[in-house]
C-alpha cells in the first residue's frame, strides 16, 4: 500500500510528537503515529458508518505492526511568527505589543511537494474502499495551516527515509503490543483526556522508533561541501560604529541581536545552527564573537566565524545588515575584511566575556562530587570548560577523555597525552546580560574567567557554555 500526501501549498508545519510547537524541532519524516491519528480523524470527517468500524480498526492494527517507509521531497527549514497583541480596555483602549509565538516548519519546492508512504502489505478490496472514503476527509497533514490531498497510489520514487535503529530522526510509533481495541482507543485519546486521567501529558501506548535519511548523491555532496569550505570565506570581520563606546557588557546583546537579524534574512543552517530543526551537535556553524579595544572595556568590531565557510547568499545577507542595537543606541555595522582561513594558531587563550555554565556541578547528599584523584569538582567550571571543547571538530578532539589535576588547573588527557589544561576564577566585574535571550539552557548568574593551555597550537573560534555563539564565553588567544 502507498500512500501520496499533496502538500499544496508547499509548506509542512508539524512539531515532533512530545515537544512544544516553539521547540522548534519538525516531526519530519511525518510519524506513523501521526498517519494513523490522521485517518482517525478523518473517519470522524466522512461520519463513516458503523459497518465499516471493524474493517478500519482491522487497518490501522495491520498498520501499527510494521514500519514505512517514505519518500521525502527536499525541503527548507523555516519559522513563522505570529505577532499576539494585548489590548487594554479603556478610552482609548491600549494596545501592547504581547507575545510573539514561533512555528517551525518545512518549505518545499513547487516542483517536488508530494511525500509517499510505503507499507509493506497490500489492501483488501473493502478496506481500499474504506481509507479512499476516509481520505476525502483529510484536509491536511500536521498543523491545519499545511493544506493537503490525500489519495491511494500504485507507484512511488525510490525511499530515502526507512527505519533505522542507528537513524538520526526519532518519530513516534504505536506501540505494537496494542490489539485493535486498545489502538482504536489510544488513537483517539486527546490531550485533555490523557491528562485528566492519568495527571500527564504522556499519552500511553506510544513508542519511538528512528529513521535514517540518505541522499544517492550524499557522497557527492559531501566531497563537494569540504571543497567549497576549503576555498569559502570562513571569517567576517565588522567594524562597530556608535555615536557613544560599546562597553564590554553589552558583548551578548549585540552579538544575540545580529544574530537574530541574520535569521530572518537568511534562514540557513549556518546561522541557525539547525538542521530540520535539530541542532547540530559539531558547532560548525556561525561564532558572533566581540572583538575589543586593547584595554577590553569597548567593543570595536565584530568577527563571525564559520568553519565550515559561508556561501554567497550567506555573505550577502551579512553585508545587507547596516544596524543593530545595543543599550540605548544604535550601531552601525560596516564590512571591513574577510578571511579564507581561521587564522594563526596559539597556545594560550583567555575569555574576554564570562563563560556561564550549562549543567550544576554533581552534588551528592548535598556535597561536592569530585573528579577521581583531584580536587576538582565534577562538572564545576574547569570539568565543564574541558568538555566543551570536544564539540569543536576543528580541535580533533574526539577521543574519550580522561581528567587530570596539573601544575596549571585541571588537564585533558586523550590516550594519555596531556591536551589543554583549564583553569577558572569567578568573574570579578558586574557583568549585564539579559537572560530572556533563553537559547539554550544557563545555570546560576555567576560567570567565570577561563585561560586553557594547549600542548599544541590551535585555531579559533572557541567559545564555551551559555549562548557561547552569541559573545557569551569568547575565548581570544593571548
Amino acid at each position: 500500500m502507498i500512500i501520496a500526501i499533496h502538500l499544496l501549498l508547499n509548506q509542512y508545519q508539524a512539531n515532533a510528537w512530545h515537544h512544544a510547537h516553539c521547540e522548534g524541532l519538525i516531526d519530519w519524516p511525518p510519524a506513523p503515529w501521526r498517519i494513523l491519528r490522521a485517518i482517525v480523524a478523518g473517519s470522524y470527517n466522512v461520519h463513516l458508518p458503523k459497518k465499516h468500524q471493524a474493517t478500519l480498526k482491522g487497518l490501522l492494527h495491520k498498520m501499527a505492526q510494521v514500519e514505512p517507509e517514505y519518500y521525502l521531497p527536499q525541503a527548507t527549514y523555516i519559522q513563522h511568527r505570529s505577532p499576539r497583541p494585548q489590548m487594554k480596555s479603556g478610552k482609548p483602549p491600549e494596545i501592547k505589543p504581547g507575545k510573539t509565538l514561533y512555528a517551525a516548519g518545512l518549505l518545499l519546492d513547487e516542483e517536488d511537494s508530494t511525500l509517499f508512504i510505503r507499507y509493506p502489505f497490500e489492501l483488501s478490496e473493502t478496506e481500499d474502499l474504506v481509507l479512499r472514503l476516509i481520505f476525502n476527509g483529510l484536509t491536511y497533514l500536521g498543523r491545519k495551516e499545511a493544506a493537503a490531498q490525500w489519495e491511494i497510489v500504485e507507484e512511488m520514487p525510490e525511499s530515502n527515509a526507512i527505519p533505522n535503529p542507528e537513524g538520526t530522526k526519532i518519530v513516534a510509533i504505536p506501540d505494537s503490543n496494542l490489539d485493535a481495541e486498545q489502538l482504536w482507543e489510544t488513537l483517539n485519546s486527546s490531550a485533555a483526556d490523557v491528562f485528566a486521567k492519568n495527571k500527564q501529558a504522556v499519552f500511553p501506548g506510544v513508542g519511538q522508533t528512528a529513521y535514517q535519511l540518505k541522499d544517492p548523491n550524499s557522497e557527492q555532496l559531501s566531497r563537494n561541501k569540504d571543497e567549497a569550505s576549503n576555498a569559502a570565506v570562513q571569517i567576517v570581520t565588522l567594524s562597530a560604529i556608535a555615536p557613544h563606546p560599546i562597553p564590554l557588557k553589552y558583548a551578548h546583546e549585540i552579538c544575540y541581536n545580529l544574530h537574530r537579524s541574520l535569521v530572518k534574512r537568511c534562514p540557513s543552517p549556518i546561522f541557525t545552527g539547525q538542521e530540520m530543526g535539530e541542532p547540530r551537535r559539531n558547532h560548525s556553524h556561525t561564532f558572533i564573537q566581540p572583538i575589543p579595544d586593547s584595554k577590553q572595556r569597548y567593543i570595536k568590531r565584530l568577527q563571525l566565524i564559520a568553519t565550515e565557510g559561508y556561501s554567497s547568499d550567506a555573505l550577502a545577507s551579512i553585508s545587507a545588515i547596516l544596524f543593530v542595537k545595543a543599550g540605548e543606541q544604535w550601531v552601525n555595522l560596516q564590512l571591513s575584511d574577510f578571511s579564507k582561513n581561521l587564522g594563526e594558531s596559539h597556545q594560550q587563550w583567555k575569555t574576554i566575556t564570562p563563560m556561564f555554565l550549562t549543567r550544576f556541578p554533581k552534588t551528592l547528599r548535598g556535597k561536592p562530587r569530585y573528579l577521581s584523584g583531584t580536587d576538582y569538582q565534577k562538572d564545576g567550571a574547569e570539568h565543564q570548560a574541558l568538555k566543551y571543547l570536544l564539540f569543536l571538530d576543528h580541535l580533533g578532539l574526539s577521543v574519550k577523555p580522561t581528567f587530570q589535576a596539573t601544575s596549571e588547573g585541571l588537564g585533558m588527557y586523550l590516550d594519555g597525552e596531556l591536551v589543554v589544561e583549564a583553569q577558572c576564577q569567578p568573574w570579578d566585574r558586574f557583568w549585564q546580560w539579559q537572560s530572556a535571550h533563553s537559547h539554550g539552557k544557563k545555570v546560576g548568574r555567576v560567570g567565570y574567567n577561563v585561560k586553557l593551555t594547549f600542548s599544541q597550537a590551535v585555531t579559533s573560534p572557541i567559545g564555551l557554555g551559555y549562548a557561547c555563539h552569541y559573545g557569551l564565553g569568547t575565548l581570544l588567544p593571548i
